[in-house]
């Protein structure tokens, strides 16, 4: 049982302090530990990382900044594809 809507204290402690810092798309990804971050921009990403690092707390957590695919799921036939590079 989790209890409550992080999967740690640690967890809760750090999406908190991220929102101390300004951040509010912050949240934990289904059961953790992943937490993410949702930052304006490539500049505000790295502040938050920089400032993360600074807390001796979080020296040790793997930190990635990474960029949103916003260009949705494909569904493609498998035997299709398979046929369409046969005949290639």
């Amino acid at each position: 049982v989790q209890g409550g809507p992080f999967a740690s204290r640690e967890i809760a402690e750090l999406v908190e302090h991220v929102r101390e810092l300004g951040y509010v798309g912050v949240g934990q990804s289904s059961w953790g530990p992943t937490v993410f971050v949702a930052a304006k921009d490539q500049q505000a990403a790295e502040h938050l990382v920089v400032r993360l690092l600074e807390h001796p707390k979080y020296q040790a957590f793997q930190i990635d900044i990474t960029q949103a695919n916003n260009s949705g799921a494909t569904v493609q036939d498998k035997l299709l594809a398979e046929t369409k590079s046969q005949n290639a």
